[in-house]
Parts: structure tokens; sequence; C-alpha cells
């Protein structure tokens, strides 16, 4: 009997977990899949993210807790200040190792991709293949490329984003039907923009909180003439991941509507990416990084360290990036012989999900 294909839709961190977790299948059980990749190379974005204690036997499951432990640090609390310096209080994490006998960790969002992906064969992937369309029947489902490629399978993963290609094709072909939901069809709100970044290695006479042997996040929230927040959490390595950011009218913007991510693009001005790995995260619109880091360069840094332009200053140009956080959580999440995951189908804010 042949064996099961399955087309993964996206090799973001949703779709490498989810093939390394088709890796470890028993051979009676292995099936075969294949990543179809946007980029033309891999070069992950973003800051820190951190890891909930109750996925942490998950990774030990799959035999890669060892190498994400060793780049994270455990998470203890969130510490938060107003922009004059008061404290608004503290939020404690510790509760993990009671509840989940782990601690939550923190590490590099790029690091966590990296070790992902080096789990997954490379002949596994294949990257260029910008879903532009997607079809189903009784015998199978099928991925059109913007190359004119073709691939086959007998069931489809979309884990391709926010602006997910495979949910956009499944929901055009429910709603044909009458099957789509109304709430799935309005579209996306776009309404917060931060900028965020991963320092250089640091000198931790200078930055005393890269000592600690565990995380707690810094996170400075902005008073009503100026809403916004700011974040950093020191990383392995002497190095501080930093979010500053807000809503977009807080910025000097305005909320946006988007049924895609061509459609939100445009909206704030910018070209879309057609090979970029995250396409909801604008790594090259260096107007927009620069127009809110110069907004709050001079600003002082409430825990010390300067102002906020001495982290930006820090930090190599290459690893700022800016950020469009949507939210919104699709009802429908799956169709046929497709299954949407991750950000295609709950699509949260970062500290929100």
């Amino acid at each position: 009997m042949p064996r099961i294909q399955i087309l993964i839709a996206g090799g973001g961190l949703g779709g490498l977990a989810l093939a390394i977790m088709l890796e470890r299948l028993p051979e009676h059980k292995k099936v075969d899949y294949l990543i179809l990749e946007r980029s033309l190379e891999w070069n992950p974005m973003g800051s820190a993210i951190s890891l909930h204690a109750s996925v942490i036997p998950l990774l030990k499951q799959l035999g890669i807790w060892a190498e994400i432990e060793k780049a994270s640090k455990p998470m203890s609390q969130f510490s938060i200040k107003r922009e004059d310096g008061s404290d608004l209080g503290t939020v404690d994490f510790a509760y993990g190792q009671h509840d989940y006998s782990y601690y939550g960790m923190v590490l590099s969002r790029p690091d966590l991709h990296e070790i992902l992906l080096s789990h997954v064969p490379s002949e596994k992937i294949l990257t260029g293949k910008r879903i532009v369309s997607t079809t189903q029947d009784d015998f199978g489902v099928s991925c059109h490329c913007g190359d004119m490629s073709i691939y086959h399978g007998d069931i489809l993963i979309g884990a391709d984003g926010a602006y997910s290609a495979v949910r956009q094709s499944l929901y055009k072909d429910l709603r044909s039907h009458g099957n789509l939901p109304r709430q799935d069809f309005s579209p996306i709100k776009l309404d917060q923009l931060v900028v965020v970044g991963i320092t250089e290695p640091l000198s931790p006479v200078e930055y005393p909180l890269l000592k600690e042997d565990v995380c707690q996040f810094r996170i400075v929230l902005g008073g009503q003439d100026r809403p916004y927040t700011m974040w950093m959490v020191p990383l392995s390595d002497n190095r501080l991941a930093w979010s500053i950011g807000g809503r977009t009218d807080a910025l000097e913007g305005s909320s946006v509507w988007s049924e895609s991510q061509e459609e939100a693009v445009s909206s704030f001005g910018h070209k879309s990416h057609q090979y970029s790995r995250f396409p909801d995260w604008g790594e090259t619109e260096s107007d927009s990084i620069e127009e809110i880091c110069e907004q709050m360069r001079g600003t002082r840094n409430p825990f010390g360290f300067g102002t906020y332009g001495d982290l930006i200053d820090k930090t190599p140009k290459h690893l700022i990036s800016r950020v469009m956080f949507e939210e919104k959580e699709f009802r429908t999440w799956y169709g046929g012989r497709t299954v949407l995951i991750g950000d295609a189908c709950h699509k949260s804010v970062p500290f929100g999900g």
C-alpha cells in the first residue's frame, strides 16, 4: 500500500514542527511529506519567543529539547513600569515549575527556527514555491505555485501564516457553496505596528541583567499622550531582544482592514514581498523602521540602560524588523482534505498567544 502523501504549505515554526513530528513516526506508520516554502532562501526574522512549560514534554519526545534548552533561559516574570519609571506591577511565571515540572523558556526566534530546520531533511523542503491556489476532490489535493509547478497529495496542511494562500483558496471554495460562516470572510484588522530586534553581544558590566540566570521581561507602557509598549529581555550569548511600538493610530498611522497580504502591504504604502520568508514581517521596509525608531530614540528607558536609541544602535540592521500585528480567530479550520494550523487559522498578537 502506498504511503499517504502530506503537503505542508510553509516552512515557518509550525510547518517545521509538524514535519519533525512526521519524521518521528514509527516505521509502520510512516507517511511521505513535502514542505512548500514561499521564500527562495531562509532569513528568519523576529525577536524573542517564549515557550510555555506545557510544550516542553513534546519537545523532549521529539528529541530536540536539549538543543532548545541550551539556547534558552527560564522565564521568571514580567516586570512592568510606566514611562515615568513608576511601577505598575509584576506577573509571576514561576508557576510553570509547580504546575508542569518545567519553567517556560525564552530564546531567539531565529535560533528556534534554525534548530527546527536542522531536524528536517533538506530534500523534504522545496523553496521558492509561492502557492497561488489549491484544488481538492475525493481523490486528492493539489497546490498550484507561482512558478507554474503543481504538487499533489492526500492531505494539505496550511501553515503559511496570517495571510495564508491555502486558507484563501479553501474559503473561496467553501463560500461558493454557502459553507463559510460570515465571521470568516470578514477582513483582518491591522492596528498594531512594532519594530523588533536582537542586539549584538553586550557587556554584562554595562547591562547587568545579562548576568541573570532567568529571563525577566522588562515592559514599559506609555501614557495616554503617547500610548506605546516597549519590552526587553535577556537572551543567551549576552544579547538583548527588544520591541518598540503600539497601535498604528498611536504611531501616527491608522487602522487597516485587509483580506490579503497584498492589500495589507499596499495599504501601508509598501510593495509586497513575493519572496519574503515572513510576508507579514516587513523586514525590508527601512522607512517605517527608521520612522518608529526616530520617534522613540530619545526616550529614556525607565529600567535604566540609557535611551531606547542606545538599544537600537547596538542592534545590527539586518536583525531589526518591522512587524504588523493582526488578531483574528477563524471559526473554520478545515475543509475536505485541507487543514489549517497556527497563524493561518488563529492569528493572535505575540503577547496574547
